[in-house]
């Protein structure tokens, strides 16, 4: 996302780049843009009065890669045990993440199950987050300090 898509996104709105936007939850006009972990983490206990909006061009996938980093019984064990479906479910439920299984049948939170079926509906359009170099992460890091700092303004 370049600066110029960035300002044409949030156009006249008042913008706050936070890690904490419970005061901002309270308000009653305002949209944020976060990963959806954040969210459902610091929404917990809502009634569910906002919606959730899993955008085809805004919204990214990301992964959690796990490695046996050698093939003893034990590391294979607890690879295992952590990419199960109890584990996995454990995940989706305390922290809102989702489920690699493509099932929302252990889902207890209705707003987490509403917006992952969403997810779903939309995984086919949605890309995937990839990685940068360091020579190509330095740049972009540049333009998040400048619209950083124009927002300050």
């Amino acid at each position: 996302m370049t600066l110029d898509n960035f300002k044409q996104l949030v156009q006249q709105s008042k913008v706050y780049i936070t890690n904490d936007y419970t005061q901002l939850y309270k308000s009653k006009d305002f949209a944020f843009f976060t990963w959806s972990v954040e969210a459902f983490v610091n929404l917990k206990g809502d009634s569910g009065k906002y919606e959730f909006l899993v955008h085809s061009k805004l919204s990214y996938v990301s992964t959690y890669l796990l490695a046996n980093l050698n093939n003893s019984p034990k590391a294979i064990c607890a690879a295992k045990m952590l990419t199960g479906e109890e584990v996995t479910s454990l995940l989706q439920n305390k922290d809102g993440y989702f489920s690699p299984y493509g099932d929302d049948k252990n889902v207890n939170n209705p707003i987490l199950k509403k917006t992952y079926k969403q997810f779903l509906t939309n995984l086919p359009k949605l890309s995937c987050i990839t990685s940068v170099s360091h020579d190509e992460f330095n740049p972009l890091d540049s333009v998040w300090d400048i619209v950083r700092l124009n927002f300050d303004k």
